[in-house]
């Protein structure tokens, strides 16, 4: 369902991370491998994960053992919000980004 995931940080310095999709989501979709709405929490799961993976691969501290850095990095990455969408004239979501308000 996810093609790649590709992580960033703006000119502000907060986390981004786009999400594109292997095939289009819908909001209306009753079909479950196709719903949005049923999709949604593995996306920002996701999303959230590879975020925690660049800044822990970044920020883990000489001596630190990966998962306390994962603790440590991951209290202070805030819950992602949706700052843009992939969506065509059909309302069909082909990607999205999340990342830090």
């Amino acid at each position: 369902m996810i093609s790649t995931i590709n992580t960033f940080a703006d000119g502000f310095g907060r986390w981004r991370a786009l999400v594109i999709f292997t095939h289009s989501l819908s909001e209306s979709d009753l079909r479950p491998e196709f719903n949005l709405g049923h999709r949604w929490p593995r996306l920002r799961a996701r999303a959230r994960a590879m975020i925690l993976n660049d800044l822990v691969d970044r920020e883990q501290k000489t001596g630190e053992s990966r998962p306390d850095a994962e603790l440590r990095v991951g209290q202070s990455l805030p819950r992602l919000v949706v700052i843009a969408r992939e969506i065509d004239s059909l309302n069909r979501w082909h990607g999205v980004t999340f990342g830090e308000a």
